[in-house]
Formats: structure tokens, C-alpha cells, sequence
């Protein structure tokens, strides 16, 4: 699980990992399982986030996305 702490209007990105081709279905992609994000707690002004997703998913902040 990635656990990220995020601030009121901080982004997460999920994308594709730069491995898999980008023509794969959908069904392919999620046959391991789904992507699942939990809230785990909030401390004062940001909330700590678990994303678990299968190893085709990459999961960024926003501001280090590129």
C-alpha cells in the first residue's frame, strides 16, 4: 500500500505504469484486482490516503507527476 498525505486541494494521479501498452482493455488491466483507496486519518489541515493497485497503476502526486 502507497500511503501519501495530502493537503485541501492536493492531487493524486493514477495512471498506467510506462510498461503497459496503452491499447490494453480495461478488463486486462483489472484482472488482478481493483484499485482501492482508503482515508486513513486526518491530522489538523491533511488526511493520510492507502491506495493499493495492481503493478500496471501508478499512483503520483500531482506535483511530481512529469
Amino acid at each position: 500500500m502507497l500511503v501519501l498525505t495530502r493537503k485541501s486541494g492536493e492531487s493524486i494521479l493514477i495512471r498506467l505504469s510506462d510498461e503497459v501498452d496503452p491499447d490494453t482493455p480495461v478488463r486486462d488491466l483489472f484482472q488482478k484486482g481493483p484499485i482501492r483507496i482508503q482515508l486513513l486519518n486526518r491530522q489538523d489541515r491533511s488526511h493520510r490516503i492507502g491506495i493499493e493497485a495492481p503493478a500496471e497503476f501508478v499512483a503520483l502526486r500531482e506535483e511530481i507527476a512529469d
